[in-house]
């Protein structure tokens, strides 16, 4: 008997071998990329919009950007004139875009302002750094050679700085409900009713496409004239910015009529999968160098560091002691102003419902 020859495969035979594996692998790939991107779009976009109007989630870090619309045109409301030449000296002077990047946990929260968006500024380069974690508020200037921080206590212009930029961040997280106190709203349906800060009533009418939220209407009364309204614009895919919508729209009354006057843009945001603590939002995860000076409000008092190291109250310290604080206090004092911009929609339909009845 002849022995059994084993029979090697052809050289021709391997690849085909090798290529029907391979096209196996890849389906095997595919099916399980589309079963992890089906789990992640079970995501609520409707629940998530309320959730954060309501109850706003933990948010570890963001990036937006904050675009005044309608320029040159609303540089006249903006400035309160009509003569060019003041108005091209006020165009200079005010930046129609600002960056930011900042955290929130509650009312704990710290913002920074950014001139660009890259990933070295964002990371490293914090001029100016706003936070609050529980009863600490405090406000982080840093220069080349310079680094200074300033503590609010009680009741002042420091610590209504602080507060007001807080509202800068409800903006951006609060899908552009910069005045809505969070823990009055009551969702029934898709409308809600809330309180704002200073106590007036909010009435909001959510307006859905393809299941996602495409359009709010604010109202002082319900059934009463729309204050503003907010436009939402969400990434491909959906899912992408974590539930938030991709870009926000805000219009509001001017002189002009209704029209749009704000566009926000969350360039990135990132949930935080466990609740942050205080010590997240502490001063001392900005201090990259050493501290030469510090101030501290406490209620009508201000007590300062002077160039020797004594702790003075402001009044009693030599003017030229405190040349730098008062540069850095009044630039910091700029900076609360741009919170105002978060008021724009009711500040401009308070203004045109005024003129009107006049």
């Amino acid at each position: 008997m002849h022995s059994a020859v084993r029979k090697e495969p052809s050289l021709s035979m391997q690849p085909r071998g090798f290529f029907k594996r391979l096209g196996i692998l890849l389906t095997f790939m595919m099916l399980w990329m589309r079963l992890a991107v089906a789990s992640t779009t079970n995501l609520d976009f409707v629940a998530f919009f309320k959730q954060a109007i309501s109850s706003p989630p933990d948010v570890e870090n963001f990036i937006v950007s904050q675009r005044v619309l309608g320029a040159p045109e609303r540089l006249a409301e903006l400035a309160g004139t009509q003569d060019k030449e003041t108005l091209a000296q006020f165009a200079k002077q005010y930046v129609l875009e600002h960056f930011y990047r900042g955290a929130r946990s509650g009312t704990n929260f710290f913002l920074t302002p950014l001139e660009y968006h890259t990933a070295t500024n964002a990371l490293d380069s914090y001029a100016y750094t706003v936070g609050r974690y529980g009863n600490t508020k405090y406000t982080l200037n840093k220069t080349t050679n310079e680094n200074s921080i300033i503590y609010g206590i009680g009741t002042n212009a420091m610590t209504a700085g602080n507060n007001s930029l807080f509202t800068l961040v409800q903006q951006f997280l609060d899908m552009g409900l910069a005045e809505v106190r969070p823990d009055t709203v009551s969702w029934d349906g898709d409308t809600f009713n809330a309180l704002a800060v200073w106590g007036e009533h909010r009435c909001g009418e959510l307006e859905l496409t393809n299941g996602l939220p495409k359009r709010l209407k604010v109202r002082g009364v319900k059934a009463g004239p729309i204050i503003k309204t907010i436009e939402y614009e969400y990434p491909n895919p959906s899912e992408s910015k974590s539930g938030f919508p991709n870009k926000m729209v805000l219009s509001s009354h001017t002189d002009q009529g209704f029209r749009p006057v704000m566009e926000i843009t969350i360039c990135e945001v990132r949930l935080s999968s466990r609740p942050l603590t205080e010590t997240y939002f502490a001063e001392a995860h900005f201090i990259r160098t050493n501290i030469t000076h510090v101030t501290i409000y406490s209620n009508s008092t201000m007590f300062a560091t002077d160039r020797s190291g004594r702790v003075v109250v402001a009044a009693q310290a030599s003017p030229r002691n405190l040349t730098l604080h008062e540069t850095k206090i009044r630039r910091w004092l700029i900076w609360c102003l741009l919170s105002l911009t978060a008021f724009a929609p009711i500040i401009l339909w308070k203004h045109a419902t005024k003129h009107k009845n006049n």
